[in-house]
């Protein structure tokens, strides 16, 4: 597995945006459009990612409706309340993804018997039984109506990042794979793997994260390392014959749209690296880009900077 896992070579900077108008997705309720630049202006939250991460009572084309009611009642100039208000009566706080328990969970794994020190052993012991309090599976809803919610459903349960990360996450998965398999999690971390696989059947690449307004971001690739891991640990060679294609058509896409060449000492690599395609303001983080590009008097270093 190590030709596999040597693949790619990542350097992780950001490049200039390609397109200053390229929108984050193709949704007017999460992405782009006078709802969202109305409402997350407003600051009716204190964290931009509060709104984009809500449900829609309604499907998109209501709410969009119900939106454009409201700004024509208001002569286009809604008071923080009015915006709150059709906020409150559009869309639901409530959690898209339910508690899990990943049946592989195992509080005495292999590796705490090699620790001496028992007070570092006791502390990666309850390291491991932080496992279920991070494991979460998508909601039915979710799958049922996708397009009332921002969340990217996922067929397997998983591991979140934690705080206001409630998503699948590209890069993270990495260390929460390489995590899972140290603790014998083998089940939870192929899963995850093949939650991941879901995103490039659908994309033709792993987008940032499982949200809609994430799929014009890019994160490191590496899917390959994931299973490379997998498949060092549990000798699946099986799984991996199964599922090589995906990554054949990752790199593909890494290939055609990530790579940069650079020379050192009279050679020349290709080198793949994270990157956006949108100029526009992140919508999870919508009010505080706005702030970060008022100093920069001209749409190209603003789309640059974002």
């Amino acid at each position: 597995m190590k030709e596999l896992t040597t693949v790619l070579v990542a350097i992780f900077s950001w490049k200039s945006a390609q397109s200053q108008t390229l929108q984050s997705c193709d949704s007017h309720v999460y992405c782009q459009g006078q709802l969202l630049d109305v409402v997350q202006r407003a600051e009716i939250f204190e964290d931009s990612k509060t709104f984009v991460d809500l449900t829609q009572v309604n499907f998109p084309a209501t709410t969009e409706q119900n939106f454009k009611d409201l700004m024509r009642e208001t002569n286009d100039n809604p008071s923080t309340d009015q915006i709150r208000e059709f906020v409150k009566k559009n869309f639901l706080s409530e959690s898209e993804l339910e508690e899990w328990s990943p049946s592989d969970h195992n509080t005495e794994p292999g590796f705490l018997k090699k620790i001496e020190d028992t007070v570092v052993r006791e502390f990666a012991k309850d390291l491991v039984n932080i496992w279920p309090t991070l494991a979460r599976k998508v909601k039915s809803d979710v799958s049922a109506n996708p397009d009332r919610h921002s969340l990217i459903p996922v067929p397997n349960g998983f591991i979140i990042p934690g705080g206001r990360f409630r998503e699948l996450y590209y890069w993270d998965s990495y260390w929460i794979i390489k995590g899972l398999l140290i603790c014998e999690m083998d089940k939870t971390a192929r899963g995850m793997l093949e939650n991941l696989i879901t995103f490039v059947d659908r994309y033709g690449y792993i987008p940032n994260g499982g949200r809609v307004y994430y799929l014009n971001r890019s994160q490191p690739p590496l899917l390959t390392l994931m299973v490379g891991l997998y498949v060092d640990a549990t000798k699946d060679n099986n799984w991996l014959r199964k599922n090589i294609g995906f990554l054949d058509k990752e790199l593909t896409w890494w290939l055609n749209n990530r790579t940069v060449v650079v020379e050192k000492s009279g050679v020349k690599y290709t080198l793949a690296h994270f990157s956006s395609d949108s100029g526009t303001p992140r919508p999870e983080s919508y009010i505080e880009d706005i702030r970060t590009c008022a100093s920069y008097a001209d749409e190209k270093g603003k789309g640059n900077l974002i």
